[in-house]
């Protein structure tokens, strides 16, 4: 750890451990009063903390605008904390994420609460004018704290309220949802069809008989080394836990043949040869694969936090329903299970608002986006049609060229349309007209952000979104190096310095 933090913060860190460790002795030859080792790691560690804030502190200055994610968790002592994470585009257009706080929540967790928690980090980091967007999972104390926020920050205000907070659900929840139920509760919705399917409870029943019996595991270790097979474990379906009802699935149809040795064991017959897979079910097991994972491969992709992902959300759900589609291959299992799927693609969209069509909606929503920039959007993005162009009047032109002035314009109704449009509105009728598509939104503006410069900036606070709270979430796993059942004794305080440094590394 000192090579660490020597590397980090030079020299001068050496200096300061030894001025911590030993005091001057005196001039009687009197013995050394040196300072516990709880001292020095206690000194160290504000030290570092205050290094961390600060440099933090400074990448948020430059930035234009953040987005929130949160998270609420339990430690191993018990303790509720919140995790408050900021995503930003630095200097370099790349994608940030830091961890602002790890704090200590006492009490009840409803929806003030949470708030409250949320207004005090904001407020401890100064950056409440900046945030665009809160990013949250679906919880009924959670769905409704961009509104309380602002309704916070209104009251306390002069009537107004110079940034109105914008709240975003988290993606991949959805996909879970609709997997869980989609397996889950699909009876009730086709029961002719689905009663077929009761394998998705007895491989539960297996994959828990793994895990709870270390015989089993023994067994199955044995079977994998003689059948040549990976000596996997049996993956557990846990229902907070993503895409793990495919991952279980897919580790079942790994190990089947193992897992069939094994139930048919002698020791095993009589408690589990109930549990033997058969062919039929087998063939189910593989086609249940193939479908789910057109959803573990989306949530895969909307969890990413290094690149774009809020402009991936509406393709990636209508391409599962595309996937969706009935074949005349299918058979009828994959037919009602894709019945199923679909449903609820539709219960939940529609619930969560993902499939909206309001433009009227959208253009206040680019408005908010547009606070602060130097040219206020005008009405005329409301007329669309005012902006449409003969594309046969177009000619096939170089990358970039229509937006060079300099260029001649081989269409006179494009220079006449141009002419007449200034700031965002002729910004946004160049867009319209770009012809190179380039799938990273990131690269795109990279090369773009002279020629649109109001437009940059609005991409900036607009896509810095995340769609799902994994930076938040991703404190849960880290802290598990931080507090573990032999350091159960570690106070609140000390977890949010250690994991402010942990997670800004």
């Amino acid at each position: 750890m000192l090579d660490h933090l020597q590397d980090k913060h030079g020299t001068h860190f050496e200096n300061d451990i030894v001025n911590l460790e030993i005091n001057t002795p005196n001039s009687d030859n009197s013995p050394l009063n040196c300072d516990t080792r709880k001292k020095i790691c206690q000194n160290l560690l504000n030290i570092e903390f205050e290094t961390t804030i600060q440099s933090v502190r400074e990448d948020l200055l430059k930035s234009e605008a953040v987005c929130v994610t949160t998270d609420l968790w339990s430690s191993i002592q018990r303790y509720p904390y919140l995790g408050v994470t900021v995503n930003y585009f630095n200097e370099n257009l790349f994608l940030v994420s830091k961890n602002l706080a790890t704090k200590h929540l006492p009490g009840s967790h409803t929806s003030v609460n949470i708030r409250d928690g949320l207004i005090d980090v904001f407020n401890e980091w100064e950056i409440s004018e900046k945030i665009i967007g809160l990013v949250t999972d679906n919880a009924s104390n959670t769905i409704n704290l961009a509104e309380l926020i602002n309704e916070y920050y209104l009251d306390i205000s002069t009537g107004s309220t110079s940034n109105n907070i914008l709240q975003f659900s988290c993606a991949a929840h959805v996909l879970n949802l609709i997997v869980k139920k989609a397996l889950n509760f699909g009876k009730d919705l086709i029961e002719d069809d689905i009663n077929n399917f009761d394998e998705n409870d007895s491989l539960q029943v297996i994959a828990s008989a793994f895990h709870q019996s270390q015989v089993l595991n023994d067994c199955l270790n044995l079977k994998q080394a003689f059948l040549n097979i990976k000596q996997h474990e049996i993956t557990q379906d846990v229902c907070t836990r993503w895409n793990s009802t495919y991952l279980m699935l897919e580790r079942i149809n790994e190990q089947v043949e193992a897992i069939n040795e094994v139930v048919s064991e002698k020791n095993f017959r009589k408690k589990f040869e109930s549990l033997t897979i058969s062919v039929i079910e087998l063939v189910m097991l593989k086609e249940a694969i193939g479908i789910l994972d057109y959803f573990y491969q989306a949530t895969v992709e909307l969890s990413a936090n290094k690149y774009v992902t809020i402009s991936i959300v509406l393709p990636t759900f209508y391409c599962l329903k595309e996937a969706l589609m009935p074949e005349t291959k299918d058979s009828d299992f994959i037919l009602t299970l894709k019945k199923v799927l679909y449903h609820y693609i539709d219960f939940y969209t529609t619930k969560y608002n993902i499939f909206e069509k309001d433009n009227k909606k959208a253009i206040n929503f680019i408005k908010k986006l547009n606070l602060g920039l130097s040219q206020p959007l005008t009405n005329k993005i409301n007329n669309k049609d005012e902006y449409d162009v003969n594309e046969n009047s177009l000619e096939p032109k170089a990358k970039l060229q229509i937006f060079d002035t300099d260029k001649d314009y081989n269409s006179k109704t494009v220079k006449a349309k141009v002419a007449k449009l200034t700031g965002i509105d002729r910004e946004l009728f160049c867009y319209n007209l770009e012809s190179t598509y380039i799938n990273d939104p990131i690269e795109f503006w990279k090369l773009n952000k002279k020629n649109f410069p109001l437009l940059f900036r609005i991409f900036k606070r607009l896509f810095c979104i995340p769609v799902t709270p994994v930076p938040s979430e991703e404190l849960f796993s880290k802290s598990g190096y931080t507090i573990w059942d032999r350091r159960c004794k570690i106070k609140p305080v000390k977890v949010n310095k250690m994991m402010v440094i942990y997670g800004n590394l």
